[in-house]
């Protein structure tokens, strides 16, 4: 039931996260229901936090995770564009090169002629590591190129 109420609410809401990037028209809109990951300030680096929207407090600039708790946009150092899918990528492409990287050397130390193709599949892995570490990680330090809004697209009545 209340899958279906957050689903409606969020159908029908006007009210959005908003995600600014700086050289991008397009922000990105995380409307009520959308799950999040957040940074605080002053926390250690690693620490992330996972909450899912339950509304906004607009005039105080919080968004609302509980019925007892709001987060201060002004509290967040850093935000999760992609809370579970850039960084499975990464792990991923990270394990298969470490697995690739130890059957090399133990080919090579057991069964010492290695093949080009070693050297090709491990170079790939490496790079596709590379780039999902450094590219495809969707983890935002909140400063001048990205920022955090809460907006309100609701329509007043109009006047006759």
């Amino acid at each position: 039931m209340i899958v279906i109420l957050f689903g409606f609410s969020a159908s029908y809401s006007q009210a959005f996260l908003i995600l600014e990037s700086q050289g991008k028209i397009k922000p990105r809109k995380y409307p009520i229901g959308s799950t999040i990951r957040v940074h605080f300030k002053g926390e250690i680096r690693s620490s992330w936090e996972t909450y899912t929207i339950r509304g906004f407090d607009l005039p105080s600039k919080c968004i609302i995770v509980s019925d007892s708790y709001c987060l201060p946009l002004n509290d967040l150092d850093g935000f999760d564009v992609t809370p579970g899918k850039g960084n499975g990528l990464e792990k991923t492409a990270r394990k298969f090169f470490i697995q690739w990287t130890f059957f090399s050397l133990a080919q090579a130390i057991f069964r010492p002629p290695l093949t080009a193709f070693h050297f090709i599949v491990g170079g790939v892995s490496g790079l596709a590591w590379m780039y999902t570490k450094w590219l495809v990680n969707g983890q935002k330090k909140l400063n001048q190129k990205h920022r955090l809004k809460l907006i309100d697209l609701t329509l007043e009545k109009p006047r006759a």
